[in-house]
């Protein structure tokens, strides 16, 4: 612990407890394994058919038998603390990925263990999904049942891992770790409590405020496909019992605020949850949009920026940063955006992309648990057009996925007045952009 109270120990996910499913994966490193799947996916993208569907954001995990454990610390060895999963929970996942394998993926035609380099991936196939954390204590579980579910096919399907803490159980994340006790954090008292610009000691100042901080830049760290979701805003979730918020909106811009820098300083997409909030969810956008750009000017006055090598989002190759100062510069803000069943009216759009505006790629998801009841939903998906529509679930139970993912499909083909065949060819794309999975 340092002198201000800030872990000087680094965070390491574990995900699994098990060695002999570590030997599995063919590596225990989680970049190496990961790599090693997305290549296959990069090889046999003509293999792929683009009339494929990927559902974008879901929370398969959480509905595995005995539910999410709360973190397991596993010792303190060489000062790095680590979060394992039991041999009983691990059974649980194992079991869950039987199942979610054979309910949506064998049964849509990616066959278990089957060498597919020559076997086309079908039309109408569910071929991956991102499956999205809501708190610290989901990291593990989502870490091992994707990296399960890939190595079950091969390849031949792929789940793209989510980190991030969600505005509904930022609470529960502030008070494991602080049970924890592997850091000190304070609420927010008032919005001026705030560092007056990015400097390097900006991730220290937010782990002194959220104690999972450095917990999941740790986990972004070690898994460089991975992305930032769930995050967000919402002000109209509240405790039944006390009828209040279960954390201030205060608490949950600063929460936002932070994960979004880091989303931008790691270069990751984020998904996100906006209910009820949409005012301040716009200032928080341009505040860090304008924090970073004052960042941006100061390092291109200092002559601070330095050369290094950039992970290509294709994941599996890296490229030479180019000479030019502008390249090497830190984001404004992420590189992609996805708001997830989007609830917001056509408005709201307009308001959205003059925040992103040669700044970020955006992308906007409809849910029929959530948005198909709304008389606005067809307004706002020909407001947003084909071209940034992804289909997703927003599910945690996998049985209804497919069924979902077709009422998706049939909706925004109804609402946009196009073919089936189209919608499902450009949400795909889409899909694949948005992830930096592959070019088609």
């Amino acid at each position: 612990m340092s002198e201000n109270g800030i872990p000087t120990r680094p965070y390491k996910m574990v995900p699994i407890h098990c060695a002999s499913f570590v030997a599995a994966m063919m590596s225990s490193s989680p970049k190496a394994s990961h790599l090693v799947s997305t290549t296959l996916l990069t090889a046999r993208n003509e293999k792929i058919s683009s009339k494929a569907l990927f559902d974008a954001h879901n929370h398969l995990h959480l509905s595995i038998s005995g539910g999410i454990p709360l973190l397991l610390v596993d010792g303190d060895v060489e000062d790095v603390i680590t979060f394992a999963i039991d041999s009983n929970t691990n059974n649980h996942i194992t079991n869950h990925a039987n199942s979610i394998s054979n309910t949506i993926f064998e049964k849509n035609g990616v066959t278990r263990g089957v060498d597919q380099k020559e076997k086309l991936i079908k039309d109408r196939t569910i071929y991956g999904m991102g499956l999205m954390s809501t708190q610290p204590r989901d990291f593990p579980i989502v870490d091992a049942l994707s990296r399960k579910l890939e190595h079950m096919h091969d390849g031949n399907v792929c789940v793209v891992r989510n980190y991030g803490v969600h505005p509904w159980f930022l609470h529960e994340a502030d008070a494991e770790f602080q049970n924890l006790n592997l850091s000190t954090s304070k609420p927010i008292q008032n919005e001026t409590d705030e560092p007056t610009e990015r400097n390097g000691t900006s991730d220290e100042f937010i782990a002194s405020k959220f104690s999972w901080f450095p917990y999941l830049r740790e986990c972004l760290q070690n898994d460089e496909s991975a992305c930032v979701g769930e995050i967000g805003l919402d002000s109209i979730r509240y405790d039944p019992h006390t009828r209040m918020p279960h954390t201030c909106i205060d608490r949950q811009v600063q929460a936002m605020e932070a994960q979004l820098h880091l989303a931008a300083d790691l270069h990751r997409p984020v998904s996100i949850h906006a209910v009820g909030a949409w005012g301040r969810l716009f200032d928080v956008f341009r505040d860090v949009k304008k924090t970073r750009q004052i960042l941006r000017k100061n390092i291109k006055r200092k002559g601070e920026v330095k050369k290094c090598k950039v992970l290509d989002r294709n994941r599996d190759i890296e490229t030479p940063s180019h000479d030019k100062l502008e390249d090497n510069l830190p984001l404004v803000l992420p590189p992609k955006i996805y708001f997830h069943a989007f609830g917001g009216k056509a408005a709201i759009v307009d308001q959205l992309e003059a925040i992103f505006r040669d700044v970020s790629e955006t992308y906007y998801g409809f849910a029929p648990i959530v948005n198909f009841r709304s008389p606005k939903t067809v307004d706002v998906i020909q407001k947003v057009g084909i071209n940034r529509l992804v289909l997703e679930s927003d599910l945690e139970d996998y049985h209804g996925v497919s069924t979902d993912l077709d009422k998706n499909v049939k909706f925004v083909a109804s609402a946009l007045n196009l073919s089936e065949e189209i919608v499902l060819e450009q949400t795909f794309r889409n899909s694949c952009r948005l992830y930096g999975l592959f070019k088609l």
